[in-house]
């Protein structure tokens, strides 16, 4: 058994509790929220905290309206409308703004905007004189109660590539990956074509006819992030693995085109011998 040392009381800490507190209940749409404490000397030895919390009147969610300078995103985001975390006369808080910005970013991943992220998102709330009139579901009275208005801003980034479309180019994968590859001139490898996917060994241990199958992320496809996660969960269902990494980068030559490299590292799983030919 252990046993906890006695907590000195520290007013301080008291004040950061309050703090946390606070952080917490504004972050659930509290904005208003008073948070106080009371300390009750019980004996010379002991004493007791009380904290003393009015949480306020929470925010509802009146309009929310979309900035976006592209017509074709304004149009994916708008047919998308119903899946928005922000519904009007929903409570406000920031956890659903975070979830929001969360679904944008992966809806507009999955139809090929590579670059676009968290950056491309900005959020505006106004809360000066709005209000809504709510029906009381038991007493039936209609009370209003304060709202806020949000506005979402899509723009684009420094680069001016957030709102472009990019498609897969080449796809390398390399099925027995380790440390002696990357030292290892490029000429020892043995290479194989399928489907427009290059492979790189050192030993070809496996049908790459199986690998080829379980990759989504295909030459000449629209980028997705969806395929870039199916991917390696697919490569890693085949337990053949220790290890599974894909990396998606932009082609360096040109930094105005739209093409994507992806790079598919597999380490193999130890308790296979590479004398053997693995074929599933």
């Amino acid at each position: 058994n252990f046993v906890e040392a006695p907590v000195l009381f520290d007013t301080a800490l008291a004040q950061k509790s309050i703090d946390n507190i606070k952080g917490f209940l504004q972050n659930q749409g509290y904005f208003n929220a008073q948070v106080d404490y009371e300390v009750k000397v019980k004996n010379e030895n002991k004493a007791i905290v009380n904290y003393t919390v009015n949480t306020g009147n929470s925010l509802l969610i009146n309009d929310v309206t979309f900035e976006v300078p592209d017509p074709i995103i304004k149009n994916i985001i708008i047919s998308s409308n119903k899946q928005n975390k922000l519904q009007k006369d929903a409570v406000y808080s920031h956890f659903l703004v975070a979830e929001e910005r969360m679904r944008l970013v992966n809806m507009l991943k999955n139809w090929g905007y590579y670059n676009f992220n968290n950056n491309n998102i900005s959020f505006e709330l106004d809360t000066t004189n709005v209000y809504i009139d709510v029906k009381d579901e038991l007493t039936g009275a209609t009370k209003t109660k304060k709202a806020v208005n949000i506005k979402i801003d899509i723009h684009d980034n420094k680069s001016k590539n957030a709102f472009k479309v990019f498609t897969i180019d080449k796809v390398m994968v390399y099925p027995d990956y380790n440390d002696s590859i990357v030292t290892c001139a490029p000429q020892v490898l043995m290479t194989e074509d399928i489907n427009n996917i290059n492979f790189y060994y050192l030993q070809q241990y496996i049908n790459a006819n199986i690998i080829d199958q379980k990759i989504l992320l295909r030459p000449g496809s629209t980028y997705t992030q969806k395929d870039y996660t199916q991917t390696i969960r697919l490569l890693n269902d085949l337990e053949i693995f220790q290890y599974v990494r894909v990396v998606v980068l932009p082609q360096n030559d040109n930094p105005d085109n739209d093409l994507l490299n992806c790079i598919i590292t597999l380490y193999p799983n130890k308790k296979y011998d590479f004398s053997a030919n693995i074929d599933i």
